[in-house]
């Protein structure tokens, strides 16, 4: 019986697997290349707290690229959020812990709060004023420069003095409050006299 005859690619044949083989090594090079360019390091090669802060380059991190709640509290050093990376509104009163901000925090002048007005009661004193039947006497009380006059009275330790008119006299030079006090009687009277005004100033 005869051996039927061994069938053996040509060199034809093997040149064109090698081809073959060559192409589809190639192809998969490609599609590698495209996917990682070269010196290209993708999220899976990088161990976990290989990269740290001195290793980012400044600006390479922006807002888009930061997952929302990723940075908390303890990932900002102190200091690190100043005024000027805040947008206005951005902190609100429940972003503050309770007691974290003290007045050493504030910047008071900016707040245009108004300042507290001050009331002094300044007097004028006039002693043993002789007071003629049918007299009357006027005393003025003056604030100091800078004051505002904002009330007043007066008042007679005789009394049989009556006190017949409290008025202001103000005006862009002075800033008094003035009494007049009447003896309605027809005898001499000897008094102390006093007017009082109440000033204001901030």
């Amino acid at each position: 019986m005869r051996r039927p005859p061994s069938v053996l690619p040509s060199p034809a044949m093997l040149v064109a697997l090698l081809a073959l083989f060559v192409a589809l090594g190639g192809s998969a090079y490609a599609v590698t290349s495209a996917t990682a360019p070269a010196n290209t390091v993708v999220t899976k090669s990088i161990k976990k707290g290989a990269v740290t802060r001195l290793k980012i380059a400044t600006g390479a991190v922006g807002a888009n690229q930061i997952l929302g709640g990723a940075i908390g509290g303890p990932q900002i050093a102190d200091g690190g959020v100043g005024t000027s990376e805040l947008a206005d509104g951005a902190v609100t009163g429940s972003k503050v812990g309770k007691a974290t901000i003290t007045a050493a925090n504030i910047d008071l002048p900016s707040l245009n709060i108004p300042k507290a007005t001050t009331y002094t009661v300044r007097e004028a004193r006039v002693e043993n004023h002789v007071f003629k039947p049918e007299d009357q006497f006027q005393l003025l009380a003056a604030c100091l420069p800078g004051e505002i006059a904002t009330g007043g009275g007066g008042r007679s330790s005789n009394g049989r003095i009556s006190l017949s008119e409290s008025i202001p006299f103000t005006g862009s030079t002075e800033q008094r409050w003035g009494v007049l006090l009447h003896n309605t009687s027809t005898e001499t009277l000897t008094a102390q006299v006093t007017t009082y005004v109440v000033c204001a100033s901030s």
